[in-house]
């Protein structure tokens, strides 16, 4: 059969011609192939998916098709399954790697699509290909150092993939070594150090290294560190994110060393395989060949393997266990080598303790791979071994159910027995699973987002979060709370000039996935409008704007048409007044902890609405009353008190947020006066009502006293005084704000207040809710309604 006559009528558009002679075809395979390229190239991708998927099902491992069908799935819109189906092809070419940096920019990983590009050029060296790598290498190059640190004699395989993937758009050094001196010139030359193992090297870099406080720190632990005393000597205060790779390793460290690190830096990034290194031949069948790779130690389970492997040879003397590794200790040699004299093994367990360079070719001939391990994080070769097309047969140590497939994890000799006697070998299943959950292309994805994170963030090193922003969100009515909580009405806008409105600032933040919450603050010489709440659909594209803002919906959805949300972070921040951005930059860490300046990082969707709940919980006590708000800030809660009051004065210390305030709320029944909470300028029995949200935890305890009495003082008879704090039990060793002087536990805090007011109600601000009553234990904030 000429197949390459019928690929010429096919680029012709003879598809007729084509049809008949393909028709003539007697391989079915080949047959499916060439309908689906027939139909392809007639536009009708569907038909063509069809005949594709036939052909593989009858040769899931046929290289024209997997490429053929990739190219199709891509058409069809559906870029992951096709990456999947590219990946599979053993003899990739230039088009190949083309269509996965394509995948991967559009989809995922840049630095995956990058490394794609490169290989593609290198395959053709097309003067079009080398264009498009190096604009988009060029596009994507960040002015970023970083330096990978690891001591000699210890495992860097883990690592070196990423590290050769990431020197594609950041400038990396490799640093093996145990001379302090140049560690230190690593570090001083980076911008971010990464501590590849969580051992020996993070606990002299951060103790010794002076010039590591001023750098972003990422730690990687893999396993064995949880089992030493290296948590209690690294100086977690100067790393910023803690890597896992398994989230028992990752309990284990909270366990022993909880106190000494915020669980907020940690994440679980689980190992990534190239799987473009591995792939399954064609026609792959059961055989009776075992595979265990990995150098030899107690903690591979090798003499409880041994056991389980001769009741198997009872069954069925065929079978074969090939291990490849090299032992590490003498003792545990010698009890090897006798188990298999003492079971008679020696015909059925071979050993190759020489490197292997190709180890997919190596278990091209196996049907098993084996974890007979009492301990891992992962299991980087049972991982290898599966996406080679290998059946999985894992003995059941901790967290592997949760990160293998349960039906081929054993506990004990009749179900290792069954995984070899009762299973069919498919090894698309197998390797299937590892494309799922555990390519290299999705790890690079999940350290680029961290990478692009810290770099977003400014360096407060021995500061940490606010406990408050470290929530997250978890009730379904957030939006349509701070909804409720915008203060402007449809006809204040009537009133309002919007001549010359020049955006302030803007942000962007992701609080689902492609869901985005925006605000931001427009401004003309006279006013200030304060925009909250605006939420984009990325999936939909749809954009929901409040009411409130009926009159500027064109102007809002002008801005937002012009943004791009394809950033990897899960907040953008634009500020365009350039003043602001120079005050900003003067007193980061005055913004970062005290001043919520909308459409900022500094007023995160969290934080808001905390806000949100303070004052809403106060709106029926304000109704119809009049009321002061101190200290008021940028005057959100007096702004949303003035919907329900009689009358609102706004105090706070420092004239800049009053006029920030008048110019954003300048509402008739809104007073905004200058002043101190420990000395009001306001005569006795003059308010209704008086709020004072996280206020004296700013005072020096000789002054709380003072601040109390003065609100005794202004508040009428059978008036309320309503101040929260935070709860200093569940922040201690955790946040260091360095603006709360008096942060109290809830016994410091009732003192304090008794010594005033006779009658308190208690109330506890937990996990965006307000309930009646102390919890102690676990209130991230305390509300005191004291009656005058």
């Amino acid at each position: 059969m000429d197949y390459n006559k019928i690929n010429k009528l096919i680029n012709q558009g003879q598809f007729d011609q084509a049809e008949k002679e393909i028709r003539k075809i007697k391989e079915e395979t080949k047959k499916n192939n060439f309908f689906g390229l027939l139909n392809y190239h007639n536009n009708k991708f569907e038909i063509a998916r069809n005949y594709f998927e036939k052909g593989l099902e009858r040769n899931p491992m046929d290289m024209e098709l997997l490429y053929n069908y990739g190219c199709c799935l891509k058409d069809l819109g559906e870029d992951m399954e096709a990456w999947r189906y590219f990946m599979r092809i053993s003899n990739k070419d230039y088009k190949v790697y083309d269509h996965l940096g394509d995948i991967e920019y559009q989809n995922r990983s840049k630095v995956a699509a990058i490394k794609f590009y490169k290989k593609a050029f290198e395959l053709s060296q097309f003067k079009e290909i080398e264009t498009k790598y190096n604009e988009v290498r060029n596009l994507m190059k960040k002015n970023t150092k970083i330096v990978f640190l690891t001591v000699p004699g210890i495992g860097w395989g883990f690592i070196d993939n990423k590290v050769e993937a990431l020197s594609l758009i950041y400038d990396v050094k490799f640093v093996v070594s145990t001379d302090g001196e140049e560690i230190k010139e690593a570090v001083e030359w980076a911008d971010i150090v990464w501590l590849e193992w969580a051992n020996e090297m993070a606990v002299h870099v951060t103790n010794n290294v002076s010039s590591i406080k001023d750098k972003k720190v990422i730690c990687r632990l893999h396993g064995y560190e949880v089992f030493s005393d290296y948590g209690k000597k690294i100086n977690f205060n100067y790393i910023d994110k803690m890597i896992f790779v398994a989230e028992h390793k990752k309990e284990l460290l909270i366990e022993k060393y909880g106190e000494l690190i915020d669980e907020e830096k940690i994440e679980v990034i689980r190992n990534g395989v190239d799987l473009d290194q591995f792939y399954i031949p064609e026609n792959k069948k059961k055989n009776k060949k075992i595979a265990l790779v990995g150098n030899i130690n107690y903690r591979k389970g090798l003499l409880l393997l041994l056991n389980h492997f001769h009741e198997l040879l009872k069954v069925d003397n065929e079978y074969k266990l090939f291990i490849r590794g090299e032992h590490q200790d003498f003792r545990y040699k010698m009890a090897i080598e006798t188990m298999i004299e003492e079971l008679g093994l020696e015909d059925n367990i071979e050993f190759i303790f020489e490197r292997v360079d190709d180890i997919n070719k190596w278990l091209e001939d196996k049907s098993y791979i084996i974890s007979a391990s009492v301990e891992e994080s992962f299991h980087y070769a049972l991982a290898e071994g599966m996406a080679a097309g290998l059946q999985p047969v894992i003995h059941a140590w901790r967290e592997s159910r949760d990160i293998w497939p349960g039906k081929y994890i054993f506990k004990e000799t009749e179900e290792f027995k069954k995984l070899f006697l009762e299973r069919e070998l498919t090894p698309l299943e197998y390797r299937e699973y590892i494309e799922n959950n555990y390519s290299l292309e999705n790890q690079l994805y999940e350290v680029e987002k961290i990478i692009s994170k810290l770099l977003e963030t400014k360096t407060t090193k021995g500061i940490k979060q606010d406990y408050n922003s470290l929530n997250k969100v978890n009730r379904t009515d957030a939006v349509q709370l701070i909804n409720n909580f915008i203060p402007y009405s449809e006809q204040f806008f009537s009133n309002i000039s919007f001549d010359k409105l020049n955006l302030v600032t803007l942000k962007a933040e992701k609080i689902q996935e492609k869901l985005f919450h925006l605000e931001m603050l427009l401004a003309n010489k006279n006013n200030n409008i304060f925009i909250q709440n605006v939420i984009f659909n990325k999936n939909v594209n749809s954009l929901q704007i409040p009411n409130n803002y009926k009159k500027i919906k064109p102007l809002i959805k002008k801005i937002v048409n012009g943004l791009d949300f394809n950033f990897e972070q899960d907040i953008k921040t634009y500020i365009y007044d350039e003043d602001l951005k120079n005050h900003i930059e003067s007193n980061f860490k005055n913004y970062l902890w005290e001043r919520a300046y909308p459409g900022t990082q500094f007023m995160r969707f969290h934080g808001e609405l905390r806000i949100v709940c303070y004052y809403t919980f106060a709106e029926d006590l304000v109704k119809n009353k009049k009321v002061l708000e101190a200290a008021s800030g940028f005057g959100y809660g007096a702004a949303y008190f003035s919907k329900y009051a009689k009358e609102v004065t706004a105090l706070d210390i420092l004239e800049e947020n009053l006029d920030w305030g008048k110019k954003t709320f300048g509402f008739n029944n809104v007073n905004w006066k200058q002043g101190d909470v420990t000395n009001l300028p306001f005569e006795d029995n003059s308010f209704d009502i008086y709020t004072s949200y996280e206020t004296i935890e700013h005072l020096k305890s000789k002054d709380i006293i003072s601040y109390l009495k003065e609100a005794k003082r202004v508040v009428k008879d059978k008036g309320i005084f309503l101040l929260s704090t935070p709860n200093k039990r569940v922040r201690e060793g955790k946040i260091d704000n360095p603006f709360h002087i008096s942060e109290m536990y809830f016994k410091e805090f009732n003192e304090f207040l008794q010594e005033v007011f006779e009658e308190i109600e208690y109330y506890s601000y937990q996990e965006f809710k307000i309930h009646p009553g102390v919890k102690e234990n676990s209130a991230e904030n305390f509300i005191a309604i004291c009656k005058v």
